[in-house]
């Protein structure tokens, strides 16, 4: 709801795709710190609550939020704001570093846990370079082609 409403003080259109992406990428963070919480600690000083989750049903939630997040920013890309962005090229492209990212995080989300997202943002070199190259598609996509 943040999106929309921000869009809306700016007065800028906001792509369904791009509401749902956002949502998406919010639930797959919960989910990883769920996963972390529940399998990396130890069970007598989590909250109650962790202890009725699956882990393996937090991994399969885990990764099928992971594919609609890759999925709908795609979709974003096709159709997202086509009135204002002529040429799209850099979009399509930015896919790719985009999925990256996304499998990346499920990946460390699944193996080793991260429980803080900002510091796995902050350690993880692989990450960070993929989110340069994704940063710079998006922006040239975007600002360059509009």
């Amino acid at each position: 709801m943040r999106v929309w409403f921000g869009a809306s003080i700016v007065k800028a259109p906001v792509s369904i795709w791009l509401g749902i992406s956002i949502f998406l990428g919010s639930t797959m963070i919960i989910i990883a710190k769920r996963q972390t919480e529940l399998s990396h600690h130890d069970r007598n000083f989590v909250r109650p609550v962790i202890l009725k989750y699956s882990d393996m049903a937090l991994k399969a939630t885990g990764i099928s939020v992971a594919v609609l997040l890759i999925l709908t920013f795609s979709l974003w890309t096709v159709f997202g704001q086509e009135d204002l962005i002529e040429d799209r090229i850099f979009l399509y492209i930015s896919c790719i570093p985009f999925s990256i990212a996304v499998g990346r995080f499920v990946y460390i989300a699944q193996s080793s846990g991260v429980e803080e997202p900002e510091e796995f943002l902050l350690s993880d070199h692989i990450t960070q370079i993929v989110g340069v190259i994704f940063t710079i598609l998006l922006t040239t996509g975007i600002f360059v082609n509009s």
